[in-house]
This record gives C-alpha cells, structure tokens and sequence, in this order.
C-alpha cells in the first residue's frame, strides 16, 4: 500500500478481548512495519480499529460496526485498511459503502489470511494469503516424521511458509 502513495494505513482487528496476545502480538508487528517504513509519525494508535463482541453477526457486523464509530470519530482517517481476516474485511467493506466510501477510489481495502472467497467480494479483495494448505502439509510432515522415528517431538522444528499477496482490485493509488 505503501507503493501505492498510502501513509496512513489502518488495522482493524479482530473480536477478541483487549489485552489477548495474538491481537497485540499482530498489532506490535504492524507498529514495527509502519515504523520501518517511515509511516508511523506518533499516530498509529488513531488507526487501529478493535472490534467488539456484537450479539449477532460476528466478526463481519462488529467490524461494520466499529468503522463506522472511527468514521464518525476521527477527523484525519487511514487512506488504507489492512482487515484480519476476509470477515472483518468484509464487514468494514459493507460499512463504508454505507457512509459513501468506495474501494479502492476513496480508500484502500487489504485482507490479512485471504482465501479464494476474497475473489467473491465487490470489489474482489486483494490478500495477503498465509497458505494455510502448506502449514498443514508441513504439520503432517513433522507428525509423519515423529512417528517414523526420524525425529522427537522434542527436537526443534521451524518450517517457514512464506505468505503471498494476491492483488486484485480493492487497492489503488491515493488520489
């Protein structure tokens, strides 16, 4: 997005509770992502939309949900959105559209762990796709291997499954 003119970039996040490790260890590495590239300027924390549990709906409605209380609360807004997950990507989608904001013309859309539903959303969303086929190829790999005797469950592994980006059209320059 950054290649795309994009500097202040949102994160809307996940339903889970404040303080739960992976949202804070996801959002951390975004914070360090923005800072490496020049973009944090002290005002990441503006653009981090959390969701709330929501009595119906899930992930979808509490991210449709919370960005439209950040639309209505911040006057300085992200150009661009990274969503975790195709569901709150989704949901934040849907609520723009609501308020008048269209992707990718006044605001970019990415979807973090995409799959090929991405594709179905209007506009299709790019995504970061994390592979999960090849983590569970790699999974059964290392159980095939434990079991073969050819390794111990207590012998380190590390298998690195690169992500890929798959563009599709809900990114475009800003205007």
């Amino acid at each position: 997005m950054q290649k795309h003119g994009h500097e202040r970039i949102g994160l809307i996040g996940s339903i889970i509770e404040e303080d739960h490790p992976l949202m804070e260890l996801q959002v951390q590495y975004w914070r360090q992502a923005m800072a490496a590239c020049g973009l944090s300027r002290g005002t990441t924390q503006k653009h981090i939309i959390r969701l709330d549990p929501v009595p119906v709906g899930g992930v979808a409605m509490s991210a449709f949900e919370a960005v439209k209380l950040y639309y209505e609360r911040q006057r300085v807004r992200a150009t661009a959105f990274i969503a975790l997950g195709e569901e709150a990507a989704l949901g934040a989608n849907v609520a723009l559209l609501a308020m008048d904001v269209t992707v990718p013309e006044d605001v970019s859309l990415i979807s973090y762990a995409g799959t090929v539903r991405a594709q179905l959303n209007i506009p299709p969303l790019s995504s970061v796709d994390v592979d999960v086929d090849e983590h569970l190829q790699a999974a059964f790999r290392r159980v095939d291997e434990i079991f073969e005797g050819q390794s111990s469950p207590t012998h380190p592994s590390l298998v690195i499954v690169p992500p890929s980006l798959i563009e599709r059209k809900s990114v475009a320059p800003r205007r």
